[in-house]
């Protein structure tokens, strides 16, 4: 328990921060990326306007980030690397201007000009093999011409930006990962702790109580033999027997719990199912049901025998006693996996009975310690809401799954080992 716990700790502290991490890095890269994209269409209107154009208004194309970011200074015209292509009216190439780069020539810029003809929209990117450009098409009214703007420097500084934030980030997750895996048994400690006192206290109380239930039980059976039978002894002894039952489900569950020295090999649960169906059939049979059973041979798991024995027996019961008078009693066990992996270890194992009145009750707390759905907790169906508990420690005990429903008038427990 404590290590599922000291796991849990970890995982969950671990995805938060995770979480809180890739959202920052997140939204540090997306805030860059969209200031880097302002940038680079503030200096698409910069070039335009030093050439004589003018920039292209919003519903001409032009980028939503153009809020005016870049400040013009008497170095921008020789820190920038563009260059111009004109065109005629049927956008025929009619001159170039490469004064301000010197990486393109009127070779290479062919495929420049295809690629920003062939864009729909006035601006655009153009990738080579090692640079980014991006692209404007000016319409004036006397030439018509395209920008081509080196943006390498900037698309690779908010990259660099994104790459850095998720280093440091991938690191700061590792230091924090590692500190939590060393300070989770502390954190957990008191929650330990008080879950040991508790187990301790049910154990010893189980074993205090036995003595007193026990000399009950004997003097009552020494009453009868002094004055014979009767209802009152009857019934004494009837809840001292379910008293002492009681007393055993709660110290078998706080020694479940403990499962370190539980050794799971493989076990033959064909054979314990069996077993633990067959033994029912008596029950069955006072109970007014009828008990059938489909389980197959050789299903191999990983697990415990008496524990597994006690799964079984565990849901027969519970599924025989609220079973409807005249129901019916299904216990099926098949292996898992079919064709070539027929030999793959682990079971599916259902157990059903028919109650018509199912609608309405809240299954997913079946498994809580005391719970149950008769919450007048009468007598007539005894039990004490621990079977079910014990059997949900079973499980996760072998590393299975369980599972519970009602449709169509007929409740079933799932188990996959």
């Amino acid at each position: 328990m404590a290590k599922t716990m000291k796991r849990k700790f970890i995982l969950i502290a671990s995805g938060a921060l995770l979480l809180v991490i890739a959202l920052l890095i997140g939204l540090v890269s997306l805030g860059n990326y969209g200031r880097t994209m302002l940038q680079i269409n503030d200096i698409m209107g910069y070039i335009v306007r030093s050439c004589g154009g003018d920039s292209p208004s919003p519903d001409d194309g032009k980028s939503m980030f153009d809020f005016g970011d870049y400040r013009e200074r008497i170095e921008s015209p020789y820190e920038l690397r563009y260059f111009r292509v004109m065109l005629d009216r049927d956008d025929n190439v009619t001159g170039y201007d490469f004064t301000h780069i010197a990486a393109v020539t009127e070779r290479s810029a062919a495929g420049f000009v295809s690629a920003a003809l062939a864009e729909k929209d006035r601006n655009g990117y153009y990738y080579t093999d090692d640079d980014f450009y991006a692209f404007r098409r000016v319409e004036t009214g006397t030439e018509r011409y395209i920008v081509f703007l080196d943006v390498t420097t900037y698309l690779n500084a908010a990259n660099s930006v994104t790459t850095t934030g998720i280093a440091i980030g991938a690191f700061s997750f590792l230091i924090f990962f590692i500190i939590v895996s060393v300070s989770a048994k502390y954190a957990i400690k008191p929650i330990v702790d008080n879950m040991e006192k508790q187990k301790q206290f049910i154990t010893n109380a189980g074993h205090e109580l036995k003595t007193p239930l026990a000399i009950i039980s004997a003097n009552t059976e020494v009453m009868e033999m002094m004055g014979g039978r009767n209802e009152w002894t009857e019934s004494t002894i009837h809840q001292t027997k379910r008293m002492s039952s009681l007393i055993n489900d709660l110290i078998t569950l706080a020694r479940m719990e403990e499962r370190g020295d539980i050794v799971l090999h493989n076990v033959d649960f064909s054979k314990e199912a069996l077993d633990a169906a067959e033994s029912f059939k008596p029950v069955a049979t006072q109970n007014k049901v009828r008990l059938e059973h489909d389980i197959k041979e050789n299903v191999i798991v990983k697990g415990d025998e008496k524990l597994l024995h006690e799964l079984v027996t565990i849901l027969t019961d519970n599924a025989v006693k609220y079973c409807d008078k005249g129901g019916a009693v299904r216990i099926r066990l098949t292996a898992r996996g079919s064709g070539i992996r027929s030999k793959e270890k682990g079971a599916k194992l259902t157990v059903s009975n028919e109650y018509a009145d199912g609608a309405g009750i809240d299954y997913k707390r079946f498994f809580e310690r005391f719970y149950r759905a008769d919450q007048s907790h009468n007598s007539k169906k005894q039990g004490y809401g621990i079977g079910l508990s014990m059997a949900n420690e079973i499980v996760q005990t072998c590393k299975g799954r369980i599972a519970v429903d009602w449709k169509d008038g007929v409740i079933t427990f799932t188990v996959m080992l």
